[in-house]
């Protein structure tokens, strides 16, 4: 090769050297050009994992090789379409945004294709409620002039008759002590009876308030400790000495035990208190938080978090007493939990689903139908099942739009329970349906 050739050849390559070695760099460093944008675009990252796995992943109607859980990298920042898909499930899909310099995680939770449903042969159903482990469950039926407590054992799937009552029952709640040894039942009159979660023997109460009965809680750590608000007024029925007794008043419209504390909410004409206090010197208080809107219920406490309830509003307060968020709502709050993750908390109204980010103290609106009979979490991931008009839908707190299929109709649905272990008891006209959800 000639000098001028040779000349020419090394001129060149260090040409296309300076221009190649900064493509190579950003490369390296994650950046990619966007012909559409003519321009480099530094990539983010897809992390897509679901229950159950090995689901097949469609990215932009494009499949991909790969099953999930799913690692994608140098991702160039954008919307993009993706469908999960697994014989004996429905379709997952969502529409996700992955920005430059972060990897977006998709937590995807398939729903069957066919919905096994065990059925409890009840009717006239007017509610139920789950002992803590699930193995129990309390349903409440109404019959001509009275009721009838029946008890489902969800091990050996038969059902116990408890107790029969008189009267209307037809707005009555129950609620299982701490290690489920006594079901409390609150009547329609406000008045509350006290039964033997096995034997359904009536215990015997001491003389309590003969009030209405507006709230009632059992003690997490005694279950022989039952408190009720009656009258504005809070009370501590004690199941072992058979004493009742006052332990503050007035204008107490709510009350919680919470890791060892007794919160109240005080009610004024347009201001509220929360106030934590201890369980056995009430009037000993530790703790004041002063608010400037009337509270109905409190409905929350953990994670340094309150949520409570005012007139058609909702709002997260810190335990310091200071107001991080709040939200209109349209109703009355039915349904409140928290999701597996403990991060969400899920609450719904008769027509709106919201859910509240702890950590960032954020509400956000899930959705809105024209009825909503009720809402649960599901496991492992924030996911909430929904029931309205006769359909039930999964939607992911995370990432709203998701779609994973529905099942209906159910028609004759007038209420959804959540129960424990991401399990849920539909409650119809003529029976209470179990769905099976595991994947």
């Amino acid at each position: 090769m000639k000098l001028q050739q040779r000349r020419l050849f090394y001129a060149g390559a260090t040409l296309l050297f300076v221009l190649l070695a900064p493509i190579l760099i950003l490369y390296a460093q994650g950046y990619r050009f966007d012909f559409p944008a003519m321009r480099f675009l530094r990539t983010g990252g897809l992390v897509m994992v679901s229950e159950p796995k090995r689901a097949h992943v469609t990215l932009d109607g494009k499949a991909l090789n790969e099953t999930t859980p799913v690692t994608l990298l140098n991702v160039v920042p954008g919307e993009y379409d993706v469908t999960l898909t697994k014989t004996g499930y429905q379709p997952w899909r969502s529409r996700v945004r992955v920005r430059s310099h972060v990897s977006t995680k998709i937590e995807a939770l398939l729903m069957p294709t066919v919905l096994s449903l065990t059925a409890l042969p009840v009717t006239n159903v007017v509610t139920l409620a789950a002992s803590d482990d699930g193995a129990k469950i309390a349903v409440l039926t109404s019959s001509g002039n009275g009721g009838r407590i029946n008890i489902y054992d969800s091990r050996r799937r038969v059902f116990q008759d408890l107790a029969v009552f008189d009267g209307n029952v037809v707005s009555s709640r129950l609620a299982w002590s701490a290690n489920d040894r006594f079901l409390a039942v609150r009547t329609s009159v406000g008045q509350v009876v006290v039964l033997h979660g096995t034997t359904g023997q009536l215990e015997p109460l001491p003389a309590s308030p003969q009030l209405s009965i507006d709230r009632m809680v059992w003690d997490p750590q005694n279950d022989n400790f039952l408190y009720v608000v009656a009258d504005e007024t809070l009370w501590k029925i004690d199941l072992f000495s058979h004493r009742a007794s006052v332990l503050t008043s007035p204008g107490i419209v709510d009350a919680a035990v919470y890791d060892g504390s007794l919160w109240i909410v005080r009610r004024g004409r347009e201001e509220s208190t929360i106030e934590e206090v201890d369980r056995e010197s009430p009037n000993a208080r530790q703790r004041v938080i002063d608010t400037n809107w009337p509270i109905e219920r409190l409905l929350f406490i953990g994670s340094n978090r309150l949520l409570v309830e005012g007139q058609a509003a909702m709002a997260l307060l810190d335990v310091d007493g200071a107001a991080l968020s709040e939200t209109q709502i349209d109703g009355r709050v039915a349904v409140s939990s928290r999701d597996p993750t403990g991060r969400y908390l899920l609450f719904t109204t008769s027509t709106e689903a919201w859910s509240a980010d702890l950590a960032t103290a954020t509400f956000s609106l899930l959705g809105r139908f024209g009825a909503l009979h009720g809402a649960a979490w599901r496991s492992p991931f924030p996911v909430a099942l929904l029931l309205h008009e006769g359909t039930l839908t999964e939607v992911s707190v995370e990432a709203p739009v998701a779609s994973s299929g529905s099942f209906g109709p159910f028609d004759e649905a007038t209420a959804m329970v959540p129960l424990p272990s991401s399990a849920v008891a539909i409650i119809t006209s003529k029976a209470v349906l179990l769905p099976d959800l595991e994947p």
